[in-house]
């Protein structure tokens, strides 16, 4: 009972740093100059898939599990605030609930995975790197608004998890929700397959989880009345976005908004891959997270956002970066 009790304790200490920054973006956010990517996935919660883009019309998961949670806040809405019981705050308020619960989660795992690895920093700098991650710009986007990206993060660490661990139970839970988490988990699946546990034991699970999400694509392409050739065709539009990310990586503004991923930690990061005995301690699972994100970041032009998805490595450089520290400053 004891370890319950302390990993609950844990759990409501990483919600509440949470909850304070993502409850101001749910409040404060101006949904008039708002990205496709809010409106889209309050369409999808709603129902109105076709209204959706093609990027996000078939991350059904998170937008569900809102809905269902907004239904009986729209019931206190209708008694406390009438007039908004109609409009989408019921909503918005639903994905903030759920998107902080899984980062939540995300934060437990992740302080687990840093101190399973053993690399000799002790827990409560695990605890602090957590955190110093999880204060980066983009993660209290994922909590308070209708996004979907707080179960990719959820996922990236599920996948370190079962790489490290080598579980088979964990290698099961990636395979089948990876795809539905983001469809650019196709780029993180070749790390489980060649790090992970009975690589070869994966395949029938891996055709299996993709004969699910192609055929649920298929079922919402007729339900909307959408030809999966144009499904197709409008993916490969995100290749054009490789040259639009260059050209805006290439300026100040650009470098600059990489930094928005940690903010002054990102000179941590840079300091840990700097000194060669340090960068030695990363394993090369985690390393391959670099090249992966920067993929992303170029395929789909929103850089500093896609960068934070490498929730592990950076969290690992900070762990390590920060135990290097604690032993100059000699703080134990």
């Amino acid at each position: 009972m004891k370890g319950h009790y302390n990993q609950l304790l844990a759990f409501l200490f990483f919600l509440a740093i949470l909850i304070g920054p993502g409850y101001n973006t749910y409040v404060h956010y101006d949904f008039s100059h708002t990205t496709i990517d809010t409106k889209a996935y309050l369409n999808v919660a709603n129902g109105n898939l076709k209204e959706a883009t093609i990027t996000h019309r078939y991350r059904v998961i998170v937008p569900f599990i809102s809905k269902v949670v907004s239904y009986p806040i729209e019931k206190i809405y209708q008694k406390l605030w009438p007039h908004r019981a109609e409009s989408t705050w019921p909503l918005q308020l639903a994905f903030f609930l759920v998107n902080s619960l899984i980062l939540a989660l995300a934060m437990l795992l992740l302080y687990h995975w840093l101190n399973n690895l053993k690399l000799g920093p002790k827990k409560w700098i695990a605890l602090l790197a957590c955190v110093a991650v999880f204060s980066g710009r983009w993660y209290n986007y994922m909590a308070g608004l209708p996004l979907t990206d707080s179960m990719y993060v959820l996922l990236i660490i599920t996948t370190c998890i079962a790489i490290q661990r080598q579980s088979w139970a964990w290698t099961l839970f990636c395979i089948f929700l990876g795809p539905w988490a983001k469809e650019s988990y196709l780029f993180v699946a070749p790390l489980l397959f060649f790090f992970g546990p009975m690589k070869w034991k994966q395949i029938p699970f891996w055709i299996t989880s993709g004969l699910l999400v192609f055929g649920a694509r298929y079922a919402i392409d007729q339900h909307i009345g959408i030809e999966a050739t144009k499904s197709i065709s409008e993916y490969s539009g995100h290749f054009n976005d490789i040259v639009y990310t260059f050209k805006k990586l290439a300026s100040v503004r650009g470098l600059g908004e990489l930094f928005t991923v940690l903010g002054i930690f990102t000179f941590m990061v840079i300091w840990v891959f700097w000194k060669k005995e340090m960068r030695k301690l990363i394993p090369g699972y985690v390393l391959w997270l670099l090249p992966i994100f920067l993929f992303h970041a170029f395929l789909s032009g929103e850089a500093a956002r896609m960068l934070a998805f490498a929730t592990p490595l950076w969290a690992l450089c900070l762990f390590l970066g920060f135990g290097a520290l604690s032993k100059r400053l000699k703080i134990y």
